[in-house]
């Protein structure tokens, strides 16, 4: 897929770098102020499985799994 929207295509798109970006800066927000509420590991790896599972899910929205709100 053009934009490296592909599993196998390992430049990310723009999209996907801006929603990092948002991730990466509200988590130093977050660890700045004192309140950090990442989820745990084993429920980050379960929805991740959950959504590498489904093909209808895109890389996009597996890339947000880490930056929800348990």
């Amino acid at each position: 897929m053009p934009g490296g929207s592909a599993l196998g295509d390992p430049s990310p798109t723009l999209e996907l770098l801006e929603e990092s970006f948002r991730f990466v800066r509200g988590l130093a927000g977050e660890l700045s102020a004192g309140r950090v509420d990442l989820p745990s590991f084993p429920d980050i790896e379960m929805r991740v499985r959950k959504a590498l599972d489904d093909e209808s899910v895109t890389v996009e929205q597996i890339a947000r799994i880490g930056g929800r709100k348990s």
